[in-house]
């Protein structure tokens, strides 16, 4: 580009550590080192002010995060966007907010977009469904991997003691479904005494919190530890020996690419977020119920396989997330569809 291009990313959040946070400080970090100027208003978290309002009037485009939330935001302000925009869909959009009973409230703003972007191929799938005319604008852009390095005198983190060591990224949702692994963990800690389990991630609903709470008064070897700030993951994932994601649905997601990345085993879910990362008994396992995580974990910890599967995880990672590729493909996207 000649001129650099003013970007305003429009995400629901930023500074409280999620799915979207990350993926609006990848993208930011990505955009700024490739010569954007790029600003970020969070606008579930932040304030709407003449400040936001002056921002938007500077911005070549705008980028927004999440369709379904911030359609939402729109209809309460009255905000009416007169900026060329482009669309990144995550995974509660194309699994949640997507119903063909909602759509109409959703045609017009995509349909306008100047492209729609999506992490993999089962989330153009599932836009296409409902929204087969958005076919020429949706862009499949899988997620690069970044995590900041900490500071030098960055404070470490308190994480339980235990062999092995099973973490499982999440924030205290239902669709996280965070519980589905204590029974076959239980059943594998007759084999493994010292197994121990670590839920991080943001405490987003109470009555979820307050029956874990109840559940590590039962079970003292089942830890949770509140949000931290991405800089600290990488300690995180340098603690565990294997890590898990059981949410019901996902868009693609990240804690599993940084886990390959960092050569962790990964075990996850069957979903098509999870699907579009993991190739079955090549880069990671894929469990379908009780019985298969549990007999994949043991899998895991009582045979040579995980070594293969840790090496092609941060192969795959490494030829197809990497963050330039990502950046390079918005990048595109503006430069063809500008206005």
């Amino acid at each position: 580009m000649n001129k650099k291009i003013n970007i305003l990313f429009l995400t629901p959040y930023y500074s409280q550590s999620r799915g979207n946070s990350t993926t609006a400080r990848r993208i930011e970090a990505g955009l700024s080192k490739a010569g954007c100027v790029v600003k970020v208003f969070a606008y579930d978290e932040e304030a709407w002010n003449e400040k936001v309002k002056k921002l938007i009037d500077e911005a070549d485009i705008l980028h927004i995060l999440h369709f379904g939330r911030f359609l939402e935001w729109q209809q309460m302000y009255g905000e009416v966007l007169t900026k060329p925009y482009v669309v990144t869909s995550g995974g509660t959009d194309v699994n949640h907010s997507l119903q063909v009973e909602d759509v109409d409230k959703y045609k017009v703003f995509l349909r306008d977009a100047l492209a729609v972007s999506v992490f993999s191929e089962d989330g153009k799938q599932a836009l296409l469904r409902v929204l087969p005319e958005l076919e020429k604008k949706i862009a499949v852009i899988p997620q690069g991997v970044y995590l900041p390095d900490g500071d030098d005198g960055e404070e470490r983190l308190q994480l339980p003691p235990g062999s092995p060591k099973f973490l499982l990224p999440a924030g205290l949702r239902a669709v996280k479904d965070i519980f589905f692994a204590i029974r076959p963990l239980m059943k594998l800690k007759n084999e493994y005494h010292g197994l121990t389990l670590l839920i991080i991630g943001a405490k987003l609903d109470e009555d979820i919190y307050q029956r874990l709470t109840l559940l590590q008064e039962k079970l003292p070897w089942v830890h949770y530890h509140n949000e931290v700030d991405l800089s600290q993951m990488k300690q995180v994932y340098d603690w565990s020996d294997i890590v898990i994601n059981t949410s019901l649905s996902e868009g693609q997601p990240t804690s599993l690419l940084e886990a390959m990345y960092f050569h962790k085993p990964v075990l996850a879910r069957n979903n098509g977020g999870n699907r579009s990362l993991i190739s079955h008994r090549e880069n990671g396992f894929i469990f379908c119920d009780a019985e298969d995580f549990y007999h994949f974990a043991k899998l895991l910890l009582s045979s040579s396989i995980k070594e293969q599967i840790v090496q092609k995880g941060a192969d795959y990672c490494l030829q197809h997330h990497p963050i330039e590729k990502e950046i390079a493909a918005y990048l595109e996207i503006y430069q063809k569809r500008r206005i």
